[in-house]
């Protein structure tokens, strides 16, 4: 995996690889309506070239469901 961040006349580039690994609960309020909400836990990407720097890659995901 690789990025580049650009802020202005500043830029960051960093890369990573790694495993990236989560859980999540669902529930289904009926046959049509669902919904569900995941925790997804990433590889830290840092700046070698940057003392310092260091990207988290954690986030939440929220769905919600309709199903015809």
């Amino acid at each position: 995996m690789s990025w580049k961040l650009s802020w202005y006349d500043d830029s960051v580039q960093a890369s990573d690889s790694g495993l990236c690994y989560g859980a999540g609960v669902g529930y289904n309020f009926d046959r049509h309506f669902g919904f569900e909400a995941k925790y997804i836990k990433g590889p830290a990407l840092a700046d070698k070239e940057r003392d310092g720097f260091d990207f988290s890659n954690n986030y939440i995901q929220v769905s919600v469901g309709y199903r015809f």
